[in-house]
């Protein structure tokens, strides 16, 4: 089984945003994405199936998903929906940073007043951007107003309305893990010094920097396992491991036995 990983550039034609209410028919395979995507039902029957997990198809149900959630839909009844796909050029950082910290996505059932409110919204954005026009700042408003939303109904929205620095380097570091990022390079977005910020990470998180990064790649690895055809190799680079050897080490030690083999495991439990 192979699985798609939509790029930006192949699905978002102004490569910052689109947005559109459609009707969507069958099943859809399991897939990701190189960006962001909420979607909200209309209308319709069926399953939702994030990370593994199942969710009810149902009016109100919204889902919002980051780049390394993995998704399907498996439709009884043609579905109607809102669907936003966006980068990280288009949100505010604020309300990407309070929705994705420590989740990969999320999802709710929205009540008939906000998802009022959000369709109203999405509608005038799909006008907006019709035919892939130009991104502006006008839309960017519409969409963090449904980030806005989101981040509310998690109850992510504290009064004093700031995300503390070390929220801001987690979600840095959550962002970017598949990237050569160092622990200077997580300091400076949360602007302390590069010994004081590992004490405090640690503190924070509960695990070191080191640890933290790795505990992300290996489990974006067995995604890719559980999910793609992908060689092992072409999965420790996406996964951002620049050693091969060390990655092969590393993986055996954590799960106690080889790529290969936890592949197999994996995929007759799907």
């Amino acid at each position: 089984m192979s699985v798609n990983r939509f790029p930006v550039e192949e699905n978002i034609k102004n490569l910052v945003a689109d947005a559109s209410i459609k009707t969507v028919e069958g099943n859809h395979a399991m897939h990701c994405h190189e960006f962001y995507e909420l979607e909200i039902i209309l209308s319709g029957e069926g399953t939702y199936v994030i990370d593994g997990c199942d969710y009810k198809i149902e009016r109100g149900a919204l889902y919002i998903m980051s780049p390394v959630s993995f998704h399907k839909l498996n439709i009884n009844k043609n579905v109607k929906l809102i669907n936003l796909m966006f980068t990280s050029e288009a949100a505010s950082y604020d309300f990407l940073t309070r929705i994705f910290a420590n989740v990969p996505y999320y999802h709710c059932v929205l009540s008939e007043e906000d998802l009022t409110f959000i369709e109203v919204v999405a509608t005038e954005l799909s006008k907006l951007l019709e035919n892939n026009k130009v991104y502006d700042e006008y839309a960017g408003l519409l969409i963090n107003s449904v980030l806005g939303k989101v981040c509310r109904l998690m109850g992510k929205l504290p009064q004093n309305n700031e995300v503390g620095p070390m929220k801001r380097a987690v979600f840095y570091i959550e962002s970017h893990f598949t990237e050569h990022i160092t622990l200077e390079d997580a300091a400076k977005i949360a602007g302390y010094a590069r010994n004081y910020f590992s004490t405090v990470f640690k503190s924070y998180t509960g695990k070191s920097f080191k640890t933290y990064l790795n505990d992300l790649r290996f489990d974006f690895a067995k995604k890719l396992l559980m999910h793609t055809d992908m060689t092992i190799s072409e999965i420790a680079l996406k996964c951002g491991f620049g050693d091969f050897s060390h990655f092969m080490a590393d993986f055996k030690k954590r799960f106690n036995t080889t790529p290969k083999k936890l592949r197999e495991q994996l995929k007759k439990e799907l």
